[in-house]
């Protein structure tokens, strides 16, 4: 079963029921089936042929899904980004389709979508999908917050497995659903999750850039399913009576990056549905996952049990060696069978201990297994040497966020004048904090950890993604 067909299928049998609410307007099944149509009747007529790459450069959630119906059906490779990404990653396209024209790619290289090519979208005689070949590739950008994104290739057939297996709550349940991610609706997961949801009959609904109003949108859109960052849920508790808001909502994801038991239980006292943890990546798809208890102490970087049958654990040593038998190191996924993303634009290889290296994905974490649960422990990149002290910066926020209940805090490695690595620390809280308290704190737990500067932050900058912005925290730095 191909993705178009899949959808197809979906939309015959529920033509009027409501699949897509934006900020713009709100689209049937049956309307985004005619709108993937028109735009693959666009795209033929501008001389898109079956094969090429194409630039999918949107935020707007309806092109993004139309779109990746129409590489399923044309056997295309759409790389989800922008104009100016895809070229530092070297990834040669034939045209950028866009909403917005860009002096970074030749005017005969872009489509650029005008309204006027659905005045007609109603009347449109609905196509017939039968012989789509489901030989696309998805190529979606990594939303790392440090270092270049990278850009990653994945068969059609990987992203189809993973739409119907990526939602926490059940793809059995997932027909009668109001679903609604923060993440970009061109994002790996964002287009998952949304195909994931249609694909069983749900409705989605879209923020585009709208975070600061989700809450509203949560209520008016009557969203009972919610993934979201630690990140917005840290901003959402901030507002006042958000609990008014959370009254329908049945499942929450926390995703993007590490929820502390601390954020999970705030959360849990105005929200009533279930709170689901987790890991995963862009590349792999979701891998561990469990349900948070509110009466039960978690303990920090609990992510879960392993939910893949396809995918062997690995526990390696510094070199990235194999460790028989270990319960913890360095973490590395082996697909054991389907069709799975094996790398990178451009990369042969991976680097600095993560990507695809000799047949295994290493995400660049710490990992470790007790009983059937696994715990993230930090990242490779997050283990520095102070003065001759290994040290995790996971670590390190866990021990202030548990001296300083209420507050939390981004540990960061900041150079000094003679370009020395030093611990800084941006943290949100009511009051100042010093950097000696937090060394008194830190005391407890690691020998001496000197904290060289500290930052209040009204509030953190986000990504695009709603994760912490770590580039803009170290920016902050540089005026001192």
């Amino acid at each position: 079963m191909t993705l178009t067909r899949a959808f197809a299928a979906v939309a015959t049998r529920l033509p009027q029921k409501v699949a897509l609410i934006t900020d713009r307007n709100q689209l049937s099944f049956q309307d985004l089936h005619r709108l993937a149509h028109v735009l693959d009747m666009e795209l033929r007529t501008r001389g898109v042929q079956p094969g090429q790459t194409v630039v999918v450069a949107t935020r707007r959630a309806e092109f993004n899904i139309a779109l990746s119906l129409v590489m399923s059906l044309r056997s295309l490779t759409m790389a989800f980004t922008d104009a100016a990404t895809a070229q530092a990653a070297g990834l040669p396209f034939d045209r950028l389709i866009t909403t917005d024209r860009t002096d970074l790619v030749g005017p005969d290289r872009q489509i650029v979508i005008e309204p006027g090519w659905f005045d007609a979208l109603s009347t449109i005689r609905l196509p017939d999908w039968s012989g789509a070949t489901g030989e696309g590739i998805f190529v979606a950008q990594s939303s790392g917050t440090t270092g270049r994104p990278k850009l990653i290739r994945a068969p059609e057939a990987q992203r189809l497995a993973q739409a119907r297996e990526d939602l926490f709550f059940g793809h059995q349940t997932a027909g009668g659903r109001r679903f609604l991610t923060t993440l970009a609706s061109g994002s790996g997961y964002g287009l998952n999750a949304n195909l994931a949801v249609l694909l069983a009959g749900g409705s989605v609904v879209s923020l585009a850039e709208q975070q600061d109003r989700l809450l509203q949108h949560i209520d008016l859109h009557r969203v009972d399913t919610l993934a979201i960052s630690p990140a917005l849920v840290e901003r959402m508790l901030d507002l006042p009576k958000p609990e008014q808001y959370l009254t329908g909502v049945r499942d929450v994801r926390f995703l993007g990056a590490m929820a502390s038991p601390r954020l999970l239980s705030a959360f849990a006292r105005i929200c009533p549905g279930r709170i689901h943890i987790g890991y995963g990546s862009t590349e792999l798809g979701r891998i561990f996952a469990g349900v948070f208890d509110a009466g039960q102490p978690m303990a920090a970087g609990h992510v879960g049990r392993l939910i893949r049958r396809d995918l062997e654990v690995v526990f390696c040593d510094e070199a990235l060696t194999p460790i028989p038998g270990a319960t913890e190191g360095i973490i590395g996924f082996r697909p054991t069978e389907g069709a799975f993303a094996r790398g990178y634009h451009g990369d042969s290889d991976g680097d600095a201990g993560s990507g695809f290296i000799n047949g295994i994905f290493y995400p660049g974490d710490i990992l470790r297994r007790d009983g059937d649960d696994y715990f993230v422990i930090g990242r490779t990149k997050n283990i520095v040497n102070f003065g001759g002290n290994k040290v995790a910066l996971e670590a390190v926020s866990e021990t202030l966020a548990a001296a300083f209940p209420g507050a939390t805090f981004v540990p960061l490695v900041t150079p000094d004048a003679l370009g020395l690595e030093r611990l800084s620390v941006a943290y949100r809280a009511d009051a100042e904090i010093s950097a000696a308290a937090m060394e008194a704190a830190l005391r407890q737990r690691f020998t001496g950890l000197a904290v060289t500067r500290t930052r209040r932050w009204p509030a953190f900058p986000l990504t695009e993604t709603g994760k912490i912005d770590r580039q803009a925290l170290q920016a902050g730095w540089l005026d001192d």
